[in-house]
This record gives structure tokens, sequence and C-alpha cells, in this order.
């Protein structure tokens, strides 16, 4: 801090309090930034198997999903992906474990028929934005079905 000692009294300048205002200022702006910055929705991936995973395939955890029209139905997830930077995709999927339904994911109707169509075993990947900690809102879905003679494990 700059400025002379008055009886034992620091005095500052007008400039030097007009710098540490600005500076001030400054500070507050980036903490803003990076607050809006972390409210962004996190584009992800889930990877897995309906209802159950063939015998032999990754798997870490069975999720109970939950579509925006109410139905719900297990996920057998081997991996999320954050395809953004930020938080890891275990993390995610560790956070998201602890609540039933783990996600609610949010698409269109024909999406959803496809979904609800497939059949147990399929493989999917789900993309789309994690919106708050539950919420995906789901752009694209590719549907693997189930190899032939396959079990599930």
């Amino acid at each position: 801090m700059t400025g002379d000692v008055e009886d034992g009294v620091r005095v500052v300048s007008g400039r030097s309090r007009r710098a540490r205002a600005a500076a001030l200022i400054a500070v507050a702006a980036l903490a803003l930034v990076g607050a809006r910055a972390a409210r962004r929705p996190i584009q992800i991936r889930i990877e897995g198997y309906l209802d159950e995973a063939p015998a032999g395939a990754p798997r870490s955890r069975v999720l109970i999903v939950q579509f925006a029209k109410g139905e719900k139905r297990t996920l057998a997830v081997s991996r999320i992906v954050n395809l953004g930077s930020g938080v890891l995709g275990a993390t995610i999927l560790d956070e998201a474990a602890r609540y039933k339904p783990s996600f609610t994911l949010v698409c269109d109707a024909p999406t959803l028929q496809r979904i609800e169509a497939a059949g147990r075993g399929t493989a999917v990947k789900i993309t789309g934005n994690l919106s708050g900690h539950r919420y995906v809102l789901v752009s694209t879905v590719e549907l693997s079905p189930a190899p032939t003679g396959a079990s599930p494990g």
C-alpha cells in the first residue's frame, strides 16, 4: 500500500484508492464470469446396455433412468464420458448413482420410441447435455442390438 504516514495513520492518495477499487471490480467480474461458466450444461455420453449387460461386457453400475414421460428403465452403465472439460465422467456416475432415478432423459418422441422398442441387452450410447445434476437433454442415441445367443450377465 502506498501513502505517507502521518501521526501513525497511513494516508492513502485518491489515485491509490481508485487503483484498489478497480482491482476489486476486476476480481468481482472474474468471479461472476466463473460462476456463469460453472452453470453451463456439461455435454456427456453415457455408454451401456438397456436392462442388463450381456455376459462378459464391462459394467460399472446399474442405474434406473426415467424418461420425461415418466417411464423408468434399467441401464447397465459401462462408462460416462464428459465431452468437454471439468468434472470427470466417473464423478458424474458416482453422484448420479446415489439417486433413484439416477437420470431423467429428455428427448423427442421418435427417439423415445426407438429406446422403448429396443430389447434387453441392447448396447446404447446416449449423448446430451447434463443440466442440473440429473437431467440429460438428449441430442443423439445410438443403439446396437444385443448379439444373438448372448445371455445377459
